[in-house]
């Protein structure tokens, strides 16, 4: 059990068809350990999604560390080529979703893309209901 605060992430997570991604696995590295009131926080966290994409995760809201650690995201699954994002930083809330979490590191909005879908790197859409959509 954490001796120190976390934020709840949210993650729904589908395919390129849309159908949800079930088992696919989430990392979350920060980059170095950081420090809260003196307590050392956790280094990796990980989170499987169940049937319907979805998982959660609770972690460390560097922006209040000591340190100016960053995240990595790491999303593998065997039918999706991997997702990696870095550079994240997790604000000092109750609650936020990948999506949202992601919004500080994703591309501008490309206006060729259907529906304003965000491209990310990798081959990775975000689409405005929220959920990252991964391609192969």
């Amino acid at each position: 059990m954490a001796t120190y605060p976390t934020a709840r992430i949210t993650i729904d997570l589908a395919d390129p068809t849309g159908r949800p991604l079930s088992g696919a696995v989430v990392i979350a590295t920060i980059s170095g350990p950081d420090l809260w009131s003196g307590v050392v926080t956790q280094k990796v966290t990980r989170a499987r999604t169940d049937s319907t994409g979805h998982a959660e995760m609770a972690l460390f809201p560097n922006s209040s560390g000591s340190r100016r650690t960053t995240y990595r995201f790491d999303v593998q699954h065997p039918e999706i080529s991997p997702a990696k994002f870095m550079g994240v930083v997790v604000p000092d809330v109750a609650s936020i979703t990948l999506v949202e979490l992601l919004g500080g590191v994703l591309p501008p909005t490309d206006s060729s893309v259907p529906n304003g879908a965000l491209v990310l790197p990798r081959g990775a859409l975000v689409l405005p209901r929220g959920t990252l959509i991964l391609t192969a």
